[in-house]
């Protein structure tokens, strides 16, 4: 499972927003925001898209995508992995 919980936390600290503050604004549950920043579950992708416009984090960086990689790069890297 790919891991955003660090960069969530860091982001949630850097805007001065609690857990509890983020899931209010997000409409979820607490508790299910916190699964998110604790790396137990990933957010659905509406979800996820949600919080990176809350947080000002670049999907593309929170995924882990590098944007001067075009899609034969990312094909090659995953038929050699």
């Amino acid at each position: 499972m790919l891991k955003i919980g660090a960069i969530l936390a860091a982001k949630l600290e850097e805007k001065d927003l609690s857990q509890k503050e983020a899931a209010a604004q997000l409409n979820i549950n607490p508790k299910t925001f916190s699964t998110y920043v604790n790396d137990t579950y990933f957010p659905p992708l509406d979800v996820l898209s949600d919080i990176c416009r809350l947080l000002d984090i670049d999907i593309d960086h929170l995924l882990g995508l590098e944007k001067n990689n075009n899609m034969e790069d990312r094909k090659s890297t995953r038929l050699n992995s």
